[in-house]
């Protein structure tokens, strides 16, 4: 984005504009050509960062933003994850998706970034996500070593923050503490971890288990966590429930891995 000729840009998470942009649409009595006015009047280039569909009701909105984006004089660039065809994977509603999938491909340069450089691993690993920690089986030992003190039953909370009951076990400071469990297989979406980031700057997440055992949507939701705990540089420590003959051929050792 700083190589781009123009000081009339706007870099921003997708999930966080699709916020915006509903709140915006109710301020204009649903009128989404004026809500995108004030959103986006003004600039010649937006990238939105994270651009996935997953949710059929997100799927069936975007069928609507996106001709209404395009038709705009302003140039538009989404950064993904995932290719176009990719998007809205649920069979049931993939196909109510496609015509919004080969608008994508028509109106946008599809461009693959797979160099073999994943600059992530080249990170000096001092601050934010990169200074993290992913340790199982997370034993006591390994938690103070970390300088981790584990939550008592009186600190549980539930904040709510982008309309979603979040359950925590600690929420002090700039800290966070929740489960997996209470983040990831409950209704919750990007909007929450984006607003939970720009509270607390350092985050542990307890009980992470095998993913490929947790199901399709929670492990997706887990996915999007780390997306945006790393795009805001989130500290971030992953304490994880090993898998049970890994456990035996470590024997509870207290070295974080």
């Amino acid at each position: 984005m700083a190589a781009l000729p123009t000081d009339r840009k706007m870099r921003m998470h997708f999930h966080e504009f699709f916020r915006d942009l509903h709140l915006a649409i109710r301020r204009h009595g649903n009128d989404l050509a004026a809500a995108l006015d004030e959103l986006l009047g003004g600039l010649d280039l937006v990238c939105f960062d994270e651009f996935h569909v997953h949710d059929p009701a997100d799927g069936r909105f975007i069928a609507r933003l996106l001709p209404a984006l395009l038709e705009r004089e302003i140039r538009v660039i989404l950064t993904s994850n995932y290719p176009p065809r990719s998007l809205l994977p649920n069979p049931l509603f993939h196909g109510d998706f496609v015509p919004t999938i080969e608008l994508i491909e028509q109106a946008l340069t599809i461009i693959t970034i797979d160099g073999p450089v994943d600059y992530r691993a080249s990170s000096s690993h001092e601050v934010g996500f990169a200074a993290g920690w992913w340790v199982t089986p997370g034993t006591a030992e390994q938690q103070a070593r970390l300088g981790l003190r584990p939550p008592g039953s009186a600190e549980r909370r539930t904040l709510t923050p982008a309309g979603n009951p979040v359950h925590v076990r600690r929420a002090t400071g700039q800290s966070l503490w929740v489960d997996f469990a209470d983040l990831c297989e409950n209704t919750t979406a990007p909007v929450d971890y984006l607003a939970l980031t720009q509270r607390f700057r350092q985050w542990v997440i307890s009980d992470v288990p095998d993913l490929r055992a947790s199901g399709r949507e929670p492990a997706q939701r887990f996915a999007n966590v780390v997306d945006v705990l790393y795009d805001r540089d989130i500290t971030s420590i992953f304490l994880v429930i090993p898998d049970p003959e890994l456990a035996e051929l470590i024997g509870g050792s207290a070295k974080p891995s």
